[in-house]
């Protein structure tokens, strides 16, 4: 037999042999029908089962209750290893656990020590103790009782040296010290934590119930008994992959998810629905299904087939809490904790929440006045469920007519709207191109007339012919959009801002357009309004994005956090230093719970800190901070990263201010070396490298190469963007500062003339960046030694000369 035949066969009895009667009988029919070489083999393995050997079980049975009975007091003072035992605590189908403590004298510690007895030893308990031993061995987290040590006996039976956990059951634990609705849910997030970080570890635990989740005197949660845990990469501890009979009922049938009842295989998803019922009781004090202890079969039913009355309505049953206010737990609980549960406890594992994280945030989204993703189901899902559950009394009933018919109009229905939603698409593509098209047909010799037409006027032609064309609203503003990228890609950020209020505006006012589309504009908008020093309007505009990108994919996710280190990079810009700190510390907190701590995006946010570290006076921690930024970054994106190189850039500026000038020098030098490897000569990226270079030789007192790095840079951004760029304004602007310091006042002059224009016609009169020129022509004045001219340009940057560079 192939070891595919043998798994078909094994995961086949594994059903049969839980069903009976008729059930049995539709069971082995359809085997037979799609497996009819293995129906045979399937048979024979039932009847054996069928056959109870008296002889066989009567001596184990006696051995169990003389396990349960009389042989307590041969382990009691018993020494393995350095534990002494003192006492049995819990018995259960793998063995013993008692208290012990360390004999030793090394030093004073109670545990909880495990043996696996005798009478129990198979060869697939013995398997299932050893996984256990290594489960425990890979899990090291807060809320989890950990392993401390492990042997075998001198009968060799194996045990295990866990925490011991002094505490109570969490259902018990929540009743004894009456915690009020919102203190068991975060007591329950942490439960989620401990079993998240688990499944991260690659381990299901299978048996999730208050018994194997004790609260300790503290009041943290320890999660235990990973006795029939499972691996969801088995082969990495050799551990038995079949789920065999045993180990298909080593469970809490109560607690089961569906797939585990059936003795289908498990996965996370069975986990979330074991929390789904531990949530539900402890809200309500009742289990979802209403069983009776005595009818394992009704429980069965219950758990595949009934789904759970809502927990705001169970709380008012008979049993349910008695200590707290039912009718005020009731109107708590309506709406979304209903649905956060009730997803949980969803028949289709594909239905409920994806992890256990995703089940905690949904919680935390509850406890602080957000949307949750927790929704009713559908009512075309009830009915089809219904219907599932109902077939055969249905198809005797003219109201299955009427329900096809239903079904058939709500299909074709669906049909449609997808088949318009391509349409749309399709028809959303044609304009775009037919309007690129006839864009580009401007630049042609032909409708030019010989003249040359620049990108900038190319964009700034197509923008005002745009809402002259009949195109969809959300067509508009997403061309207006694209050209205001292309528009800041050109240094050209005041002239990119109307073109992105404007596509703002037919968001907000088409009914169609969703919260992600407006939110990318909001975006655009904040990094173009920081770009020209109109700090307010980009703060406004980057919180407004965070908004909604946190109602949208919740606190804790990558693009959250993304957004949270740029709203602290606008009030690193505007000089609220602490709070920019502030702001890029929580992006590193929410990046390290998204898991995406070396990301990337991570990475730009501890460089972020570096840079607020550094005026914030804290110059040692800055550099500190930018050079594990540029570790990182050397690490995750590489060497030659434009990233990379940027990063290693603004460490040569913190060295530079803290006077460690030969560091300097190395750093900008191997920047400029891999930067040449990585562009062509001219790149936009070189200007600002050339900058770092320029202000690094003018500490040094090398003036003739500080002159060199700053005109290098400053053709870099005229090649690139032009003379009215926003970056060729800066690069021109240090040009001149530096000419005015050597004294070089006529060309310092020149040079300031052209960064006005520049600074004109990239940012405007009342921008920040023309106080900047202001504050520097005012400085070379000072040096010129025209006192008067130097007040009135002073004067003019006073407003924000807290803000310089």
């Amino acid at each position: 037999m192939s070891t595919t035949d043998w798994h078909i066969l094994e995961q086949a009895f594994e059903s049969a042999s839980q069903l009976g009667g008729d059930e049995r009988e539709v069971f082995l029919r359809a085997f037979a029908k799609d497996h009819a070489q293995l129906s045979a083999k399937l048979a024979d393995l039932l009847q054996a089962d069928a056959q109870h050997d008296a002889a066989l079980e009567s001596p184990i049975k006696a051995a169990a209750d003389s396990l349960a009975q009389t042989h307590e007091d041969i382990w009691i003072g018993r020494t393995l290893g350095v534990w002494q035992i003192e006492k049995r605590i819990a018995a259960g189908g793998m063995g013993a656990v008692f208290l012990a403590h360390r004999a030793d004298s090394a030093y004073t510690q109670h545990v909880a020590l495990k043996i696996m007895m005798g009478q129990l030893l198979s060869p697939d308990a013995i398997s299932r103790f050893r996984a256990e031993r290594q489960i425990l061995a890979s899990l090291q987290h807060p809320n989890i009782a950990s392993l401390i040590d492990g042997g075998s006996t001198d009968e060799q039976l194996p045990y295990l040296v866990m925490e011991f956990v002094d505490g109570h059951p969490i259902d018990e634990y929540c009743e004894a010290q009456q915690l009020d609705l919102r203190a068991r849910l975060q007591l329950f997030q942490k439960v989620c934590d401990a079993l998240d970080y688990a499944h991260r570890n690659l381990v299901v635990h299978r048996d999730i119930k208050p018994g194997n989740i004790l609260v300790d005197t503290s009041g943290e949660p320890k999660l235990l008994d990973f006795g029939i845990a499972k691996l969801l990469d088995a082969d990495s501890y050799d551990m038995t992959q079949a789920l065999t009979r045993a180990e298909s009922r080593a469970l809490t049938l109560s607690y089961a998810s569906p797939e585990h009842v059936r003795g289908q295989p498990v996965s996370i998803a069975s986990d979330v629905y074991s929390l789904g019922v531990l949530l539900y009781r402890l809200l309500t004090g009742q289990s979802p299904y209403r069983e009776t202890a005595d009818s394992r079969q009704s429980i069965e039913s219950a758990i595949l087939e009934t789904d759970p009355e809502r927990p705001s309505a169970a709380v008012t049953r008979e049993g349910g809490p008695t200590a707290r206010s039912s009718a005020r737990l009731q109107r708590l609980m309506i709406g979304d904790l209903d649905n956060i549960v009730l997803k949980a406890l969803q028949k289709e594992p594909e239905r409920r929440y994806a992890t256990a994280a995703a089940f905690r945030d949904d919680i935390e989204r509850y406890l602080t006045d957000r949307p949750v993703l927790a929704r009713p189901s559908s009512l075309s899902y009830r009915l089809s469920k219904f219907i599932r559950r109902n077939t055969w009394p249905l198809l005797a009933a003219t109201v299955f007519a009427a329900t096809v018919i239903g079904l058939i109009v709500f299909y074709t229905g669906r049909l449609t709207v997808e088949r318009d939603a391509a349409q749309l698409q399709a028809a959303r593509s044609d304009e775009i191109a037919n309007f690129l098209t006839s864009l580009f047909d401007q630049a042609s010799p032909h409708r030019s007339k010989g003249q040359p037409v620049t990108a900038v006027e190319l964009l700034e032609n197509g923008f005002d012919r745009i809402e002259s064309l009949a195109l969809r609203p959300t067509v508009q503003a997403d061309l207006m959009s694209n050209m205001a990228s292309n528009m800041t890609a050109l240094g050209q950020q005041q002239r990119a801002i109307p073109m992105l209020e404007r596509a703002r505006e037919i968001l907000e006012q088409t009914p169609e357009a969703d919260d992600l589309a407006i939110s990318v504009v909001y975006n655009n908008l904040s990094e173009a309004y920081r770009q020209v020093g109109d700090y307010d309007k980009a703060l406004d505009y980057r919180r407004q994005t965070l908004a909604i990108a946190t109602e949208l994919f919740g606190p804790d996710h990558e693009n959250v956090a993304f957004l949270t280190m740029r709203v602290g990079v606008t009030l690193f810009d505007m000089r609220r230093v602490d709070e920019a700190l502030d702001l890029e510390a929580q992006a590193l907190a929410i990046f390290d719970r998204a898991g995406q701590r070396e990301s990337s995006m991570a990475i730009d946010a501890r460089g972020n800190y570096a840079n607020a570290l550094q005026y914030a006076g804290r110059l040692q921690d800055a550099v500190v901070a930018h050079r594990e930024t540029v570790r990182l970054s050397e690490q995750v994106d590489g060497e030659l990263a434009p990233n990379t190189l940027t990063r290693s850039s603004n460490l040569t500026g913190t060295l530079i201010r803290i006077g460690r000038l030969q560091e300097a020098q190395a750093t900008i030098d191997s920047v400029l070396a891999r930067a040449a490897k990585v562009w062509p000569a001219g790149h936009d990226e070189m200007a600002y490298f050339y900058y770092h270079q320029c202000r690094l030789e003018f500490r040094l007192g090398r003036f003739d190469k500080t002159i060199d790095a700053c005109q290098q840079a400053v053709d870099v951004a005229r090649t690139h963007a032009g003379e009215e760029s926003f970056l060729y304004a800066r690069r021109v602007r240090d040009l001149a500062w530096v000419l005015g310091q050597l004294r070089q006042f006529d060309s310092a002059t020149s040079h300031y003339e052209r960064a006005v224009a520049a600074t004109l016609a990239s940012s405007g009169a009342d921008s920040f960046d023309m106080r900047v020129v202001n504050m520097k022509r005012g400085q070379t004045a000072l040096v010129a030694e025209d006192y008067d001219t130097a007040v009135s340009l002073l004067r003019d940057g006073l407003g924000q000369s807290d803000r310089l560079a």
